[in-house]
């Protein structure tokens, strides 16, 4: 799918309705009208594809450059904000992979299929539910899916910044829009890091303050593991909240990172 090929039609066919020759035909007043219609559904494809770039491991900066340019072309009244575009992914998906992950380790409950109760549980059912046994391995796999979501995030803060330095030599009017859209969306990247460690912050609280952390079923060393694990986390964290530059070696690149135990 081209994007700028899309905007850059839509753009031609607007201005070529609007033009007074042809307002006076009055079949090409559907057409006038679903312009909306097309837009939305472009704008809805775009979003689709910020989501990739936001929470994949596999960063395909060709296709994100698209999607950016895309959005360059775009007028005020027409573009949404990349930034909060792809904080609402991260939060949606931040909620949704600490469930998956949950459920990994979680028990079924008597009287619902696995199915019924993967669909309805509630989180604090899900943590209620699980054997103490787990808690270990289920911690550490929880907290390496949300590294991976402060490392996406780093990582898209140093391509918009050393994409912004390449981009200084593009000239003419698409040039210039193209490196706003890239200074835009960095800025908004570096001051959504407060946004995106506080709904990780609220998952893992939730988390820990639902688990059942009684003795003997969980043993004076698992527990210790736990407590070692979150210090790892706050650590991570505390590196992703530093000046994006400083705490750019961290999380580098998409995968990169601590590997928790």
């Amino acid at each position: 799918d081209s994007y700028c090929e899309a905007m850059a039609h839509h753009a031609a066919l607007r201005e070529a309705l609007a033009a007074e020759k042809f307002l006076k035909f009055r079949g090409l007043s559907g057409l006038r009208e679903s312009l909306g219609s097309n837009l939305a559904l472009v704008q809805q494809k775009l979003s689709d594809g910020l989501r990739v770039a936001a929470v994949s491991a596999d960063f395909d900066a060709e296709r994100y450059e698209e999607i950016l340019k895309a959005y360059s072309m775009m007028s005020p009244g027409q573009a949404h904000s990349v930034g909060k575009e792809l904080l609402r992914h991260v939060s949606e998906c931040i909620v949704s992979v600490s469930r998956q992950c949950m459920l990994m380790f979680s028990a079924d409950v008597a009287g619902d299929s696995p199915a019924d109760w993967h669909r309805k549980a509630q989180m604090k059912e899900i943590c209620r539910s699980m054997d103490p046994t787990h808690f270990v391995d289920c911690t550490a796999r929880l907290y390496e899916h949300l590294c991976d979501f402060l490392y996406r995030h780093q990582f898209l803060c140093r391509w918009h910044e050393y994409r912004f330095q390449g981009a200084e030599g593009d000239g003419g009017q698409d040039g210039a829009r193209f490196r706003e859209v890239l200074r835009d969306v960095l800025g908004e990247l570096v001051a959504s890091k407060q946004n995106v460690w506080y709904h990780i912050s609220q998952q893992v609280s939730l988390v820990l303050m639902t688990l059942e952390f009684q003795y003997p079923a969980l043993s004076e060393e698992s527990f210790l593991q736990i407590l070692h694990l979150t210090k790892m986390l706050t650590d991570e964290g505390d590196a992703f909240m530093a000046d994006h530059q400083a705490a750019g070696g961290r999380g580098g690149s998409a995968g990169g990172g601590r590997q928790f135990p």
